[in-house]
């Protein structure tokens, strides 16, 4: 029979790296941003000592090292000594944000926290009142790049009461890379008990027995990372059972509401509603948030919603409302996707330039995703205006390519109806 025990599973802690999103000048919030990701840390450690875990376990990219952030290596070392006050101890396997050969101050950590080599695997005991409760194993990055199958070195020691994996990893559905790539089998052969896993900022349990655990980032950073952030907090029963509880850590959410405005009879009454859902979840949050808005329906702020001008102006009225709040909600993005009043299926039947648009619209929309974003690529490789949009905005993904598709339904339709109609005047 084993010892029972608790440790945390965190990855991704990205310290130093602020909130991205929010516009230049926000002075007023500047401060609860930048420092998000150490807040969230600080929420780990303070649940650590709650619930008197025997350690903290850390699957890589503790910060950003290509940042040379001094301020976020002495928060990091900080805690742990806060931790180290309790007893807990803390394992480290360094990532491709943070790998061991990039530079860093010389910030001590205390004796109880572990950092892993990364020149091999090294197998560490956890002690929990004076028994060796389980062996922890892990392996960093040396480099920014780990294209070897690290976890195929990771094997089991006989004898061990528990055994725990620490790596990071672009997991075993993402084929090779430069991320320590790896298979199922070879995370089975390893013979853990769980795998604490790291990269993957979205919280994943690609597998139950063993468990295999990404617990995403502890602070979403980026418009992607919606909703609750946080850690794994693990129990080990004396027999070996493993039941892991996600605990939110996020300092601030980022969420995205929908409004249809179908019914909205102006602005003040946008507004109004707009006011009513930030005060519902600020209540049901408890902490800033971030808030991505889009417009549905048709109706009358159709005209006021399709333009770009109107939607900031909209935008910094609502902000103007949360100065100086300390659980503020900041708006920072507004979305048009209403519909005029027009009958657009009416239109799709007509024998014009917008309904032979609409139902060539209809007909690549409808193809599968693979072979729509397939033609939508090659098409766009031969505006000279697109090389200049990669050049200035970076990659075009597929969801930006969606997005700009259902954005062109009704702006090339409506281009094309208004053509038409200034042509017959």
């Amino acid at each position: 029979m084993g010892k029972r025990f608790r440790f945390i599973h965190c990855a991704d802690l990205h310290l130093g790296t602020p909130v991205a999103d929010v516009g230049e000048g926000q002075a007023h919030w500047a401060k609860v941003l930048r420092e998000a990701a150490s807040e969230s840390f600080a929420n780990i450690v303070d649940l650590a000592l709650e619930k008197q875990v025997a350690a903290i376990l850390i699957a890589g990219d503790v910060y950003n090292a290509a940042d040379h952030s001094l301020a976020a290596q002495l928060d990091f070392a900080q805690e742990l000594f806060r931790a180290a006050k309790a007893g807990i101890r803390v394992f480290v396997a360094h990532g491709n944000h943070d790998p061991l050969g990039a530079w860093r101050a010389e910030v001590p950590l205390p004796p109880t926290a572990h950092v892993f080599r990364a020149d091999r695997t090294e197998s560490i005991p956890l002690v929990v009142d004076g028994e060796t409760a389980a062996l922890v194993y892990g392996r960093s990055y040396g480099a920014n790049a780990e294209p070897e199958h690290l976890a195929a070195e990771f094997r089991r020691e006989e004898g061990a009461p528990y055994a725990i994996g620490v790596l990071h990893t672009q997991g075993p559905e993402s084929g090779e890379g430069p991320y320590a790539p790896c298979t199922y089998e070879e995370l089975r052969a390893a013979g853990m008990d769980y795998w604490a896993l790291g990269h993957v900022h979205t919280r994943t349990v690609l597998q139950e027995n063993p468990y295999m655990i990404y617990p995403g980032n502890p602070q979403s950073l980026h418009r992607k990372e919606t909703g609750p952030r946080g850690c794994y907090l693990v129990e080990v029963g004396s027999y070996g059972t493993t039941i892991p509880e996600f605990c939110e850590t996020d300092a601030v959410r980022r969420e995205e509401w929908t409004f249809d405005v179908t019914d909205v009879a102006d602005t003040d009454a946008l507004l109004a509603v707009v006011g009513a859902k930030r005060q519902e979840r600020r209540a049901a949050v408890g902490k800033p948030i971030l808030a991505a808005l889009t417009f549905t329906g048709s109706g009358p702020l159709h005209a006021v919603l399709r333009d770009a001008e109107a939607r900031e102006a909209l935008a910094e009225r609502l902000n103007e409302q949360e100065l100086f709040k300390h659980l503020f909600v900041y708006c920072y993005r507004l979305t048009d996707r209403t519909r005029p009043t027009t009958d657009w299926a009416a239109q799709r039947e007509l024998p014009d330039a917008t309904g032979d648009y609409l139902r060539a619209y209809d007909e690549l929309a409808g193809l599968p995703a693979a072979e729509r974003q397939s033609l939508l690529r090659e098409a766009l490789a031969e505006r000279p205006e697109f090389q200049r949009y990669l050049r200035l905005f970076g990659e075009m993904t597929d969801d930006r390519l969606d997005e700009a598709l259902a954005a062109a339904e009704l702006l090339g339709a409506r281009y094309l109806t208004e053509a038409e109609e200034y042509e017959a005047d």
